[in-house]
């Protein structure tokens, strides 16, 4: 029995988590459905409202992608600081042995590859929303 079992140990919890989640899908309709019964019967008000945890100046998706990148560029900008100052040092490190060399210039390459491809993402999406702002207010 118990080889049967160390056999099958992944079906055994792939089928545990599938039917534990639709469990979970179920009862939560169930219950939903009986607060739902019990509040327009009694007279019992359920009001929910979801906070926007990004604040109220995000309502749409160009908002949404503008925070992001505006994230992204927040942790980025140290990330790359990080990466420039780490490639001074291989180079430093290398002393003039040729293969560290060119893993220090390969690593400060594409330090600054990533820094143009953040900082050009952020560049353009300011520039096409005050466009598209402009072109808004115009109309």
């Amino acid at each position: 029995m118990i080889n049967i079992i160390r056999k099958n140990k992944n079906n055994i919890i792939l089928n545990l988590m599938k039917y534990s989640f639709i469990f979970v899908l179920v009862f939560s309709f169930f219950i939903s459905i009986s607060a739902n019964t019990l509040a327009s019967g009694e007279g019992i008000t359920l009001s929910t409202k979801i906070e926007n945890p990004l604040g109220d100046e995000v309502d749409s998706l160009p908002k949404l992608i503008a925070k992001a990148l505006e994230i992204v560029v927040k942790l980025g900008v140290p990330v790359i600081a990080f990466f420039v100052v780490y490639s001074g040092f291989m180079f430093i490190a290398a002393r003039g042995n040729k293969d560290k060399l060119t893993t220090a210039k390969d690593s400060m390459l594409y330090t600054l590859i990533g820094a143009a491809i953040i900082l050009g993402a952020f560049v353009i999406s300011k520039l096409i929303g005050g466009t598209v702002e402009q072109i808004k207010s115009g109309i």
